[in-house]
This record gives C-alpha cells, sequence and structure tokens, in this order.
C-alpha cells in the first residue's frame, strides 16, 4: 500500500490565505490527517508526500513554513516520508519536453518538478494506493486519474478518502465524483482506511 497525500499545505488555507499555526475549524479534521499519517508510517506503509511549487521560492518558503509551523503537520517532516513535487494540476512533468516549452523553461522545470519517470520509481512496486490532500476535486482527482491511465493501477486499487482531503467547490466536487465513480475509484471512510492499511 502506498499513501500519497497531495499538496498538503492547502489543508493550511482558508480563502486565499495560508495560515500560520493550527486552524479552529479544521483541527479535528487536522487531527485526524496527522494520526492517520503516524498510523500509516508506524504500521509500515509507504508515504509519499506531492510537494507543490510554483516556481516560486518565497512562495515554496511560505507554504512549508505553515505545515511546520501547525503541530499537526510536523509528521510531515519525519524522515519516513518520501517527497516528490508534481505541477499545480497535481501530476508530474511529461519525460520529454513539450514542444510548447522553450529549453530554457524546460531546464528550469525539470529542476524542480517530478517527470513521469521520475514518479514512477517512487511508486512502482505497489498494487495499491491511497489518496489525501487537497484539493479532492482539483488537484487529488487529477493525480488519481494520472495513477491509474500512466501507471496502471486498477481503479478498484485506487482509495481515497474524503474525510481527510481538502474540498472548496461544491459543484465541481459533484462532477469529478461520477467521474470517480466511472473509473472505478473507492471512496473510503476513515475508519476503512485505517483497516485497509493494517491489511496493506
Amino acid at each position: 500500500m502506498l499513501l500519497n497525500i497531495i499538496h498538503p499545505h492547502m489543508y493550511k488555507g482558508t480563502g486565499d490565505t495560508l495560515v500560520l499555526g493550527p486552524i479552529e475549524q479544521f483541527a479535528e479534521r487536522d487531527k485526524r490527517v496527522s494520526e492517520f499519517i503516524s498510523t500509516a508510517l508506524n504500521g509500515g506503509v509507504d508515504v509519499l508526500m506531492h510537494k507543490n511549487d510554483s516556481g516560486d521560492m518565497m512562495k515554496s518558503i511560505v507554504e512549508e513554513m505553515v505545515l511546520y509551523r501547525d503541530s499537526h503537520f510536523k509528521i510531515l517532516f519525519d524522515s519516513r516520508v518520501n517527497i516528490c513535487t508534481t505541477t499545480q494540476w497535481g501530476m508530474p512533468l511529461p519525460d520529454l519536453r513539450p514542444e510548447t516549452f522553450s529549453q530554457d523553461v524546460w531546464d528550469r522545470a525539470i529542476e524542480i518538478y517530478d517527470s513521469r519517470k521520475s514518479l514512477y520509481e517512487k511508486v512502482r512496486g505497489h498494487t495499491k494506493t491511497m489518496f489525501i490532500g487537497g484539493v479532492l476535486e482539483n488537484c487529488v482527482a487529477n493525480a488519481m486519474g494520472y495513477f491509474q491511465d500512466e501507471f496502471g493501477f486498477a481503479g478498484k486499487d485506487i482509495f481515497y478518502v474524503p474525510e481527510l482531503c481538502v474540498s472548496i467547490d461544491s459543484v465541481q466536487l459533484g462532477l469529478v465524483d461520477v467521474k470517480f465513480k466511472e473509473r472505478g475509484f473507492s471512496e473510503l471512510t476513515t475508519e476503512q482506511a485505517l483497516n485497509l492499511m493494517k491489511r496493506k
């Protein structure tokens, strides 16, 4: 089992603002997220954090700082957590430079982001994978579809836990929920996900 945490800085957002320290209205969710990740790590589950990087160094520093300054998310800095960097859409770069990218832009991009090949090296060997993070109807949905389309995971072996995800657009979430069902993705409660991880 591989647990993917997609763009966890989204847990720290209220509107367009990232917040230092715990956010009271999300305290219960964030505590569950922290305990869930800790249980996964202590149970020997492989955990892969998908960092976001806009290419703006200061913005990236802030996104990391808001996680580090919140006790719920210090678990993400545990040495057992593996790290990759994906685009704002929740997907890696392709292995080959697209024609629309100049060589200079491409050279900078591949210094920041994982490619399809490098991400595959971090997920290979797993037949089941689980997703939490944010935003469910955007980055998480894209990452799940990518794992199915590019890495060959069967829909029934791709799990997601809405209770441990960020969602900001209920209309869009309703639309992607239909696609999740079409693709065969498995929705789990936190308790179901914990039980599944015990079986790895």
